[in-house]
């Protein structure tokens, strides 16, 4: 039996600086925080094998992304002890501010004066008619 929690993950910054890139023209032109931002949640799937990642979007001053964890129960394969939601954002949170603040003091990336504010897990209605 596979059991899906859906969850959606918005990660919006306190003081709404546009620190991940531009829209020019109508569309995201992510800088190479944007772009960090990206890998890292790309990344989760290899941290935390049991989440499917779906849409997500990088915007110039906060993130939204989609994932389902799956339990796997008696009838299929063993996964060990499923994550909740709160160790997922947590250890994508705690992975892109660690990298932001390397890249501010090596590579001159912007200071924000804030913190990544309190996630919503809200689940939108994405795909449902």
């Amino acid at each position: 039996m596979i059991i899906h929690k859906p969850d959606c993950i918005l990660l919006p910054f306190v003081h709404k600086e546009c620190l991940f890139g531009d829209i020019n023209h109508g569309e995201m032109v992510w800088n190479d925080a944007g772009i960090m931002i990206k890998n890292k949640w790309l990344g989760l799937k290899n941290r935390y094998p049991n989440i499917d990642l779906h849409e997500y979007i990088v915007m110039p001053n906060h993130f939204h992304g989609h994932g389902i964890i799956q339990i796997v129960g008696a009838s299929g394969q063993p996964q060990g002890i499923a994550p909740t939601v709160g160790n997922i954002i947590g250890a994508f949170k705690s992975l892109v501010t660690n990298e932001y603040i390397r890249n501010v003091k090596q590579n001159n990336w912007q200071r924000f004066n804030g913190a990544i504010s309190k996630p919503s897990n809200r689940l939108p209605n994405m795909g449902k008619s």
